[in-house]
């Protein structure tokens, strides 16, 4: 190799020696990829890269590096515009003190050891357009989004991170797409400007303390094709603009303290929407539409609608086709479950959670169906056993009123499904009278 080189790749490569000896023949480097090299013994970061003045681009990603300390100066290359160490889960490191006129745009060090607190002179780095530092174990107060004019996408998701969103300063970030801050510990209320960020796409602050109201501004961003706030504290009423979310995909709403009643019509105007959930909140969800006609809902692949006070299945569900995943449980639906339901999930196949409700009765025979995870336990229903389907992965039928025993059909359907590498599970304690 010439050693005028300007780019090297060796990725997914095995390499014997010392890699930093070899690379001082490439002293022009401008880009450097490594990702998943398996290194022979402890994988060092080559010392001999801080020679490399022109090098632009250094990836490092699955490389099993194991050095105690990932070395600061690396993040001072003057020159260094992308820097990625992530998913070297041994790799130990703290970000250091940034200085005014870094060229740095990318820095990830997702699914590493790095700690300690992120400083606050990182609104120095102005050209950063990618801010990748999730599942670390980084702690105290998350950093200003408005230091970055630049900025893309910024994950700092699966962290300890603390302290308050600011309520403005978005929209002048002009390119922010994604913004990843689940799993930490950020309290306060969600800024309503967030839902208005006219090239915002992604918004996932599940998992975290916030509180208050779900607010949102007048003008509702239809660039948001994701929303996730579950597992949070927020409360009172759903807002009325939720319906105003036109380009929405996913929308996960679950395991807050909203409250009051509503109408699964809302959904009409997300024409692209196939993730829905509203569990475990203290809602009531009505159907309003009655016997008219279903066409307009869009075709949805998750539903989560457990614990939301419902009576009945919703009808609209009977026109659905290629529904993967349906929780209805903890609900007060009662009767018997009907057979359309098995044909809501089209060629593929159905996780469907009926759990905790008051059933009394089901088809006997699902051997037709394509029903994969089925919990029914916990329900009033009588009768004879269902016969599962062969693919089953899982059923739970515990906890109901069967007055029939197990046949050898229903356990030779078992046995085929282990033939074919399935994980059976059985759960049918206190199933008899």
């Amino acid at each position: 190799m010439a050693p005028g080189l300007k780019e090297l790749s060796m990725t997914w490569c095995t390499i014997t020696g010392r890699i930093d000896i070899a690379l001082t023949k490439f002293r022009f480097l401008s880009k450097l990829y490594l990702d998943g090299t398996n290194f022979s013994g402890p994988a060092p970061v080559p010392e001999r890269l801080v020679e490399f003045s022109s090098l632009k681009a250094l990836s490092l990603r699955s490389c099993g590096l194991t050095r105690a300390t990932f070395p600061s100066w690396i993040f001072r290359i003057k020159s260094l515009m992308s820097l990625d160490v992530s998913w070297n889960e041994n790799l130990y490191g703290e970000l250091p003190e940034f200085i005014e006129g870094s060229a740095l745009q990318e820095l990830m060090v997702s699914g590493t050891k790095f700690s300690g607190k992120i400083p606050k002179s990182i609104g120095n780095l102005r050209n950063l357009t990618l801010l990748d530092l999730s599942n670390c174990q980084f702690h105290g107060l998350i950093p200003s989004f408005a230091q970055w004019p630049m900025i893309e996408c910024v994950d700092l998701s699966g962290n300890n991170l603390t302290g308050s969103l600011p309520s403005n300063g978005y929209l002048s970030l002009h390119n922010l797409t994604s913004l990843y801050l689940s799993n930490n510990s950020i309290s306060g209320v969600i800024p309503p400007a967030l839902f208005s960020h006219p090239t915002l796409e992604y918004l996932d602050l599940s998992q975290n303390n916030f509180t208050g109201n779900f607010l949102l501004c007048p003008t509702i961003s239809p660039s948001l094709e994701m929303i996730d706030i579950s597992f949070n504290k927020l409360q009172g009423p759903l807002p009325k603009l939720l319906s105003k979310f036109v380009g929405i995909e996913w929308l996960d709403l679950s395991s807050n303290n909203f409250t009051g009643f509503v109408g699964l019509s809302f959904i009409k105007n997300y024409k692209e929407l196939w993730n829905l959930s509203l569990s475990h909140n203290k809602l009531s969800v009505v159907e309003e539409d009655g016997n008219r006609s279903y066409v307009e809902y869009p075709v949805i692949m998750e539903l989560g609608l457990a614990s939301c006070n419902l009576s009945y299945i919703p009808k609209f569900l009977m026109h659905q086709t290629r529904l993967s995943d349906l929780d209805l449980s903890n609900n007060n639906i009662g009767g018997h479950v009907p057979d359309w339901i098995w044909g809501i999930s089209g060629p593929f196949s159905l996780n469907l959670n009926l759990s905790h409700n008051l059933f009394t009765s089901v088809n006997t025979n699902l051997s037709n169906t394509s029903i994969r995870d089925f919990d029914l336990h916990s329900n009033k229903i009588e009768g004879a056993l269902p016969l599962p389907p062969l693919g089953t992965y899982r059923l739970d039928y515990s906890n109901n009123h069967f007055n029939s025993s197990i046949t050898p059909e229903f356990w030779s359907r078992t046995s085929y499904a282990n033939s074919l590498s399935w994980r059976i599970i059985v759960l049918l304690e206190k199933f008899l009278i």
